[in-house]
This record gives structure tokens, sequence and C-alpha cells, in this order.
């Protein structure tokens, strides 16, 4: 009975630590929701793609503004 109990808290510990664990499984720069999904970490994000990618937007000419993954008129 002893060892069952054991078991059981050191499984609890690893569920634990694991939940508590800012990535989750997501990825850098990204942290599990309430609802479960991947979310971007910080506040100002525009786009919500987890893994956070490490290459900058492309400067989009003049006239133009970065939207929906390309440069789109900027009405």
């Amino acid at each position: 009975m002893r060892s069952l109990f054991v078991t059981a808290l050191i499984a609890a510990g690893a569920l634990l630590y694991y939940a508590g664990t800012a990535d989750a499984g997501c990825g850098p720069g990204c942290h599990v929701s309430a609802l479960g999904a991947c979310v971007v970490d910080g506040w100002g994000t525009v786009r919500n793609e987890c893994p956070v990618p490490s290459q900058p937007r492309p400067p989009c000419p003049i006239g133009l503004r970065w939207k929906h993954g390309a440069c789109m008129p900027a009405n």
C-alpha cells in the first residue's frame, strides 16, 4: 500500500511540474490557454502563430501593409 502511495505521489508531482511549465509542449514563445489552445506569449501580438517564427515579417512596399500573411493594399 505504501509503494502505491509513493508511486501516486511521484506521478502527481510530475503532472504538476508539466502543467506548471510555460510552454507545456507549445514551443518557445507560446503557452497553453485556459481552453487548451497554444497562444503567443504577450499582449500586443497581432498574429497568433505557435511556435513563434524566428524570421521577421518581410517589408512591404509603400502603400501596402502586412495582412493575412501577405502585402495588401492599405485602404
